[in-house]
């Protein structure tokens, strides 16, 4: 019998854009319980940048393990220094990149062992070095200490794709190699994989490929697609809600029960990070992301 992965909500991108204030505040409070109700979500994943967002109100909600992802820092650091990136055969660059990495472990530590994972990536765009990649992880894990997160590899659209990405860094093969090479593991999104080939049947490949390697620790589910004005351009890493909530969206029930089916084995977590329609409560939009975990939940069931 598998254990059960933890289960996570990437509730930042479930925030209402317009909000601000005391305001914003309550309705992120009130989405965090929602999302912890009983048979919900364990934790969320959250976004670092400079430092943990809304740090009070994770403490204060009912949850029990989060996961960090480096993304949105990363991004932001990528557009002044293009250099930037843990893969980056810049000196400067790399040493730059593994800073902010040790900035995020010790953010870590504020939430006393709660923090699982700190997903990490193989930036820069285009000219990433998987050497250089595995240099940057071999130092990372010989500075961990007991008690600090996992590292995961959260794969993002790869260079020489045909089609333009956002993101543009290493390979999945080479990213799950370094994996095996430094003792770390993978996490892939349903979304970032989708749209790295415009092709719905990539993720399942995705998460067969790691699986087998023995890597796969965690399997995230956005949505991608032809887009909306609302969620932003078509193909773009924008996490779509499921099907069910946009109709333009390639995020369906027989998508993910493939993809979960298929990573059940040593996920360490599972979850959701989607957009939700404007207007809704708190309440609704945590049945949003709800509707999404369902068809995950049911196939873990029964492959577990």
């Amino acid at each position: 019998m598998n254990a059960a992965p933890v289960w996570i909500a990437g509730a930042y991108a479930a925030l209402e854009p317009a909000l601000t204030g005391e305001r914003a505040e309550q309705d992120t409070r009130e989405l965090y319980s929602a999302l912890a109700q009983p048979k919900g979500f364990d934790g969320l994943e959250l976004p670092y940048r400079s430092s943990l967002p809304n740090l009070a109100l994770v403490k204060g909600a009912p949850f029990t393990q989060h996961v960090i992802t480096a993304i949105p820092g990363t991004m932001q650091r990528l557009a002044k220094a293009p250099s930037f990136g843990l893969a980056s055969r810049d000196t400067d660059g790399r040493e730059a990149a593994l800073d902010f990495v040790r900035e995020i472990v010790r953010a870590s530590r504020e939430l006393e062992g709660a923090v699982m994972a700190i997903e990490i990536h193989s930036a820069p765009t285009d000219h990433a070095d998987s050497s250089a990649f595995a240099h940057s992880l071999e130092t990372l894990m010989r500075e961990r200490i007991e008690g600090d997160p996992e590292f995961v590899i959260e794969h993002c659209d790869a260079a020489g794709s045909p089609f333009p990405g956002e993101k543009r860094f290493l390979p999945l093969e080479e990213e799950v190699r370094v994996a095996k090479e430094t003792g770390v593991g993978i996490a892939l999104n349903w979304g970032r994989s989708a749209l790295e080939t415009r092709d719905p049947q990539t993720p399942l490949e995705h998460v067969r490929y790691a699986s087998r390697a023995g890597v796969l620790r965690a399997f995230m589910a956005s949505g991608a697609g032809a887009g909306t004005p609302m969620y932003g351009a078509q193909w773009a890493d924008t996490h779509l809600p499921h099907v069910d909530h946009e109709p333009s969206s390639l995020l369906t029930d027989d998508a993910l029960t493939s993809c979960m089916s298929a990573a059940v084995g040593n996920l360490l977590y599972a979850g959701v990070k989607i957009q939700t329609p404007r207007g809704l409560t708190a309440h609704e939009r945590s049945r949003v992301l709800a509707r999404v975990a369902e068809p995950m939940r049911s196939a873990f069931s029964r492959a577990g």
